[in-house]
């Protein structure tokens, strides 16, 4: 896991009145600190289905293997169709058009 700027600055527990970031309780979880194992397992239960997908859409791109199987589709700000998430793997929409 690439933590980016944090790998930089050691990050230490505890220090009060800080707030931690998923990235630094990660990190601190895969030193061993058991507070953060917990913070982090209740991150997970907390907020992992807001990322999970349904796949209730088709992949509506005629050049991709995946043609017609369930995808959840992925808009960017404005709306506009941008990439097909097929589960396991995900793609750019060349063909753009509604399910």
């Amino acid at each position: 896991m690439n933590t980016s700027t944090y790998s930089q600055q050691e990050v230490r527990h505890p220090e009060r009145g800080r707030r931690y970031s998923i990235v630094e309780l990660r990190s601190l979880a895969d030193g061993g600190d058991a507070w953060a194992i917990s913070r982090v397992d209740d991150w997970e239960m907390n907020f992992s289905d807001e990322y999970a997908g349904s796949l209730a859409e088709r992949c509506t791109d005629p050049a991709c293997d995946g043609h017609g199987e369930p995808v959840d589709l992925c808009c960017d700000e404005a709306g506009n169709l941008r990439d097909a998430d097929h589960g396991g793997w995900g793609h750019e929409l060349r063909h753009a058009e509604a399910a």
